[in-house]
């Protein structure tokens, strides 16, 4: 992933992910299944479709720079919450009355962790997911942060907040837990990004599709760098 040595390198990259966001094109299942959690050998997810009692959400990835990186921002969910207590998520929650993903998206992340609507810059959406366990239909919303993320965490729903580099996130990097549950035998691919806490589940299957399409981006890159090279060459 890349290092950025101006301003004008990392607005023409998030220009990239906002024209692949916009293309309608997106790997969707195909990227989730790289860190879907299998039952013994069945990814359970895709057996399921959402229904009338199914609750509409969002979350936003909040994308930001810091030296020369960019770093993806999470949140450690309190362990008072009754829903998926505990884990690792990106900000977001149920899309209200009248609302768009979006706007759900920004509003729930201010209210968790304090950061301003007006300063992320929305680049669009991914592939929304469904989630039996809590049967939730979720559409998360990738957005840049202008300013240095200052945190300011809602207790009742976040117990910490952090950054990790988006290059970090490598698919040779996923580990996997193994384990049994009665005659099932279940595998968690997850990334170790947490001194305590693993990032699976819906979380990193959303974030699968992200580095799906960013390494898109930069392997085309590298092939059109290659090929101004090989030009370059003959010429000489």
């Amino acid at each position: 992933m890349k290092i950025f040595t101006s301003d004008t390198e990392v607005t023409e990259f998030l220009d990239k992910i906002t024209h692949r966001l916009a293309s309608g094109n997106l790997p969707g299942d195909e990227a989730f299944s790289r860190l879907a959690p299998l039952t013994n050998g069945v990814n359970r997810r895709l057996l399921y479709k959402p229904n009338i009692n199914t609750q509409e959400c969002a979350v936003l990835i909040i994308l930001a720079l810091r030296s020369e990186r960019l770093q993806v921002a999470f949140t450690l969910r309190s362990n008072k919450l009754d829903s998926h207590s505990g884990e690792i998520s990106f900000p977001g929650g149920r899309i209200e009355e009248g609302e768009t993903p979006e706007k759900a998206a920004l509003r729930e992340t201010k209210e968790e962790i304090g950061i301003q609507p007006y300063t992320i810059k929305i680049l669009g959406s991914l592939t929304p997911i469904y989630i039996p366990l809590s049967n939730s239909y979720i559409t998360p919303i990738v957005g840049f942060s202008r300013q240095y993320l200052d945190f300011i965490l809602n207790r009742n729903e976040v117990q910490e907040a952090f950054t990790v580099p988006l290059d970090y996130f490598s698919f040779s990097n996923v580990k996997m837990k193994e384990y049994n549950i009665r005659d099932d035998n279940i595998k968690m691919p997850f990334w170790q990004i947490h001194r305590a806490v693993p990032l699976w589940g819906a979380t990193a299957m959303i974030l699968s599709e992200l580095i799906t399409i960013c390494n898109e981006i930069e392997h085309n890159e590298n092939i059109i760098e290659k090929n101004i090279c090989t030009k370059m060459t003959k010429r000489n």
